[in-house]
């Protein structure tokens, strides 16, 4: 019966594939990611300027809002992959980068 279970020094290859896409900033998948986080960055950024004008709040404040939320959420999902991709979870979490 296989073990299901890993060891230490080794890693299921979508754990390295990951890492490679998220981290690695040299492949085209990494570079993609990256832009498309920073978009997402870009994005979220701009949803809570506008819900600071008064008139676009009470316009549109629910929406906004909503947008709040669900980049809050798809940047907390964006977090814990990083931890399962990166080498070490500890290790990462306890970084500039993880604490950033």
């Amino acid at each position: 019966m296989a073990d299901w279970r890993h060891s230490e020094n080794s890693r299921a290859p979508w754990r390295d594939r990951w890492n490679e896409v998220i981290f690695g900033h040299h492949t085209a998948p990494g570079r993609l990611y990256d832009i498309i986080l920073i978009v997402l960055i870009l994005l979220s950024v701009l949803c809570v300027l506008l819900e600071s004008v008064r008139s676009l709040r009470e316009a549109y404040g629910f929406y906004l809002r909503a947008a709040e939320w669900a980049f809050t959420f798809l940047f907390t999902i964006e977090y814990a992959f990083r931890l399962i991709a990166a080498k070490s979870a500890k290790h990462y979490a306890i970084s500039f980068y993880g604490i950033n």
